[in-house]
């Protein structure tokens, strides 16, 4: 479903983009300069915010700390949904350990 929103998403973004330019930019380029040949492009930024990656990265962490995910195995569609590249064959990983820190220990 995810795959589905952002694939809208960006379609959306990309009807948004040539309308702007159509009726925004196109008409201030040609008063100020004349008719042009082009008259740029928008590019479109699918990479995740951090602070997003920051709450995701959290999430995981939990679901790791229940057991409803194993870090291990399910390392390449961790890495996706934090936009991480894959991870290359013969790459040596550390040990996945997860330590039991209580945030809520106040000293």
């Amino acid at each position: 479903h995810l795959e589905l929103f952002n694939a809208t998403a960006a379609a959306l973004a990309e009807d948004y983009i040539d309308v702007e330019l159509e009726q925004l930019w196109r008409p201030i380029i040609e008063w100020n300069f004349g008719e042009q040949e082009d008259y740029g492009e928008f590019s479109i930024n699918d990479a995740i915010p951090t602070e997003e990656k920051n709450i995701m990265s959290n999430i995981i962490l939990n679901l790791a700390r229940v057991g409803m995910i194993d870090p291990e195995n399910d390392i390449n569609w961790i890495r996706e949904l934090l936009g991480l590249p894959e991870v290359e064959k013969g790459t040596v990983k550390p040990k996945w350990r997860l330590e039991n820190k209580n945030s809520d220990n106040q000293e």
